[in-house]
């Protein structure tokens, strides 16, 4: 009897990170690994299926993260998770509060627990963002609670083989919602494009470079760490210049135009919070990571013989 591969479990795996990460695992680890693409969104996955069909080491899961027992059955075999599902837009999340905290605190936890349970997952690898560094925003609070989620499962997963670790983006260039995709459609019904404040700025990663990030921090693990893109402030862009830049290489004239910030939205993001950075180590020109003490509960227990 053939033994079965073990499986590489990617949820929110039809999302634009999701799919690009699916590829790049199915090039340099198909042939050792099952590649499993997670998500509740038929059509993205009908969308990936069609572009990836005929490969034999993909497999599809229809299945929200909100719901432990289908993500537990998905878990089964698996030795990596890559855990990108989330929802990412900040007004939405404020207008769909409980929403948010359904999928982005309780879907995580429920990945967690059914990473934990499953015995055979070693590395789990959360997808995080820098709207989690001193959040603002409903979104970003529960990213940063999706973040320490992941930090405090080793105390939970005893014996068990798993590292559980935390990437932060920036903002991904060629996701789906950013700007990059809405000023074609603000160009073309108005001959406008808003861009939020005109001191606004934004580190910005191609989406290859966050597939190289992600990948980089996937083999440095060793659990209960953060991991950032070796960026400064230096490296940040004002919006206002990257539209400038956008406009003058489209072929229709076009104008820029002001808005405000949504309640919650950063003029400025951060990569770290001030209490973090005392703890960062560079490990390469790419990569940085932050290891923080864990607490030590010992320490803090009453001593009752006095």
């Amino acid at each position: 009897m053939k033994k079965a591969k073990p499986a590489i479990l990617v949820t929110g795996g039809a999302g634009a990170i999701g799919s690009a990460l699916v590829e790049h695992l199915l090039k340099t680890m198909g042939t050792t690994h099952t590649i499993r693409v997670f998500d509740s969104d038929e059509y993205g996955i009908w969308q990936l299926q069609q572009k990836l069909r005929g490969n034999p080491n993909v497999r599809y899961f229809l299945g929200s993260v909100r719901d432990y027992p289908r993500i537990e059955d998905a878990m089964y075999g698996v030795q990596y998770v890559f855990h990108t599902a989330a929802y990412k837009h900040v007004a939405l999340c404020e207008y769909n509060p409980f929403d948010a905290v359904e999928t982005n605190v309780i879907g995580t936890q429920n990945t967690i627990r059914a990473a934990i349970a499953s015995g055979t997952v070693e590395k789990f690898l959360y997808i995080s963002t820098d709207k989690a560094v001193n959040p603002t925003s409903l979104m970003g609070a529960t990213k940063l609670i999706g973040e320490r989620l992941v930090m405090a499962a080793k105390y939970v997963s005893g014996l068990r083989p798993a590292k559980f670790s935390a990437a932060r983006f920036p903002n991904v260039i060629q996701t789906r919602g950013n700007v990059f995709e809405a000023w074609p459609m603000q160009l073309k019904q108005n001959g406008k494009i808003l861009v939020t404040d005109p001191e606004m700025t934004r580190y910005f990663l191609t989406i290859d470079a966050a597939i190289k990030f992600l990948m980089e921090a996937f083999e440095h693990m060793e659990g209960g760490e953060v991991f950032i893109p070796n960026l400064t402030e230096a490296d940040t862009r004002k919006i206002i210049d990257v539209a400038e830049e956008w406009l003058s290489a489209q072929d229709v004239k076009g104008e820029i135009v002001f808005g405000s910030p949504e309640f919650g939205e950063k003029l400025f993001e951060k990569l770290h919070t001030d209490v973090e950075a005392p703890y960062i180590e560079v490990l390469s020109d790419t990569l940085r990571v932050i290891r923080t003490p864990g607490y030590d509960f010992i320490r803090w227990m009453p001593d009752e013989r006095k």
